[in-house]
């Protein structure tokens, strides 16, 4: 009798070590709150119809706490009055569909319509998980010329050369009059 109450209780503090499930909030506009006050974390939103087998995330990949642990999370159910203007503001026209929004609650950083595989998933998560997009890098091209005479050898005035352009700056003329 003892051993089997001991035995009960081991595996009651076994089970209260597992890791939990993950919350999902069902309110786009409370967890875009929650991320922009927080600072922390990213937001996922998940929009689906749970009802529609096609259009549904895989119950398995809503449940690993592990990898969901650095976000925010929202799922939304498209089948609803609420889900579908949500779907509506987010420009959802294929189910499910997953975002994943910066960690300030300003910029979408990534965007998936339709199924997904649990590889896809999970690479997505990792890539997203600190909550910074992609640095954006401008490398600007050297301006081509299609002059062949130097420009040592034009007309200067003062320090600034005069060049015959065949594109003029008079106003009148870039507005083609």
């Amino acid at each position: 009798m003892m051993s089997s109450l001991v035995s009960v209780c081991v595996l009651l503090g076994v089970g209260a070590s597992a890791p939990d499930a993950p919350q999902w909030q069902a309110d786009y506009g409370k967890a875009l709150a929650e991320t922009r006050s927080s600072d922390q974390r990213p937001l996922i939103v998940v929009i689906d119809n749970p009802s529609e087998a096609g259009q549904a995330v895989p119950a398995e990949l809503l449940e690993d706490g592990e990898s969901l642990s650095a976000y925010e999370l929202c799922h939304v159910d498209a089948s609803t009055k609420y889900g579908k203007s949500v779907a509506e503001v987010f420009g959802a026209k294929t189910l499910p569909y997953v975002a994943i929004i910066d960690k300030t609650g300003t910029r979408v950083l990534n965007r998936h319509a339709g199924q997904m595989t649990a590889d896809t998933w999970s690479n997505k998560l990792a890539q997203y998980e600190d909550g910074k997009g992609p640095i954006k890098v401008t490398a600007n091209k050297p301006v081509a010329s299609t002059s062949t005479t130097p420009a040592a050898s034009y007309p200067s005035y003062g320090s600034y050369p005069i060049y015959n352009s065949p594109v003029s700056n008079c106003p009148n003329c870039q507005r083609g009059f």
